[in-house]
């Protein structure tokens, strides 16, 4: 078990302190383009497949832009953060989810992809850090379970959701090429974070993740809407019906449906300004994230 963040209280404010990322190797991205991630469905929830780039019109700070890379089928390399609500409210699922994500990185994991398994709860833990193994990534998840406070340290004490977005966003997945997403399970229940739900959707959009939140009970639901939606993602209700397992389902289903699309980056865009996205094809809705931050 590897620790991802220490809260510490010793002033006034809060500090988050996060073991080094490892080397992210030889890959690079060209800063010079915008990649984008999107999902097509038609009116009756089913994925479209087959659109040429030109079905699609692709809009940056309201400017039509020229796509210059396209791809049907989404091939680059997936990465998952899969991130479990470990806190008390949702203890009584934790099993079940343990068998549910384990089917999801048998059945959707190929080779190339890669996965991490997160616990957060009052503190957040790496159960699994980044491997494509699937035996590695099934061992780290039977060992995810409640984490009591360490020992004589200060306490932040909580749910710290939106800390380990904005954690696993900054520190673990910016530097990450290809495709990216975070899949939260949670009752969206926030207490104790060091961050906001506003600086968590500045992290996922920074490290281009999508975020997808598999949701238990009635509380928060709203919240974990305004989380996941300006990054592409969407919120899965569990329920008698709608089960785990569909919901892991359904995400599979669409990691493995989306478009590449890219353009060159505009020329006044500065570094660190964020920038509206819009992509739209006809008789078609397109889920794509809100906006990108530039990275130069």
């Amino acid at each position: 078990m590897r620790w991802l963040a220490v809260v510490l209280i010793c002033s006034a404010s809060a500090q988050v302190v996060l073991n080094p990322p490892k080397d992210a190797g030889t890959l690079t991205v060209d800063v010079n383009v915008v990649g984008v991630y999107c999902s097509v469905r038609d009116k009756a929830g089913n994925f479209v497949i087959g659109l040429k780039k030109e079905d699609f019109d692709v809009r940056d700070e309201g400017k039509k832009r020229a796509i210059s890379y396209f791809s049907g089928e989404a091939s680059t390399p997936l990465t998952v953060a899969l991130m479990i609500d470990v806190s008390g409210s949702v203890a009584s699922f934790l099993e079940e989810e343990k068998i549910a994500a384990g089917r999801f990185f048998r059945e959707v994991l190929q080779a190339g992809d890669q996965a991490m398994v997160i616990g957060f709860g009052a503190r957040v833990v790496v159960w699994k850090d980044m491997t494509q193994s699937i035996d590695e990534l099934v061992a780290g998840l039977a060992d995810v379970k409640d984490m009591p406070p360490p020992p004589n340290a200060a306490w932040r004490g909580g749910t710290q959701l939106y800390s380990s977005v904005h954690l696993v966003g900054t520190r673990k997945l910016r530097r990450t090429p290809g495709r990216k997403a975070m899949i939260l399970i949670t009752d969206g229940v926030d207490s104790g974070s060091a961050v906001n739900r506003e600086s968590a959707i500045r992290a996922a959009q920074e490290s281009d993740s999508i975020v997808y939140v598999i949701h238990y009970g009635d509380e928060a639901l709203g919240e974990m809407e305004k989380l996941v939606e300006p990054t592409g993602g969407k919120v899965f209700s569990v329920s008698k019906d709608a089960t785990l397992r569909k919901a892991f389902k359904t995400i599979g289903d669409e990691l493995r449906h989306l478009y590449a699309l890219g353009y060159t980056l505009p020329e006044d865009a500065k570094a660190g300004q964020y920038r509206k996205l819009d992509v739209k094809t006809p008789k078609a809705q397109v889920r794509v994230r809100a906006g990108y931050f530039v990275h130069r």
